[in-house]
């Protein structure tokens, strides 16, 4: 089975980090608060929280009146 495109390991896609109001720092389970880009021995990826490159919808809304 092939990996898919993981990101590096990071506090950031942990399943044990939660992003905090800064955008910088994370609050770990097991360290405390710690910078996005860290890592530890307890990492787990979630895959819920990395980012998706989303594809945008073009809509067509022209309307035609007769």
């Amino acid at each position: 089975m092939k990996k898919k495109n993981i990101p590096e390991k990071s506090c950031a896609f942990c399943e044990n980090g939660q992003r905090l109001i800064d955008d910088e720092s994370a609050l770990c389970r097991h360290k405390g608060a710690v910078a996005l880009d860290s890592c530890c021995r307890k990492f787990v990826f979630d895959p819920l929280k990395a980012e998706r490159s989303s594809k945008k919808l073009i809509l067509n809304t022209k309307i035609e009146t007769l």
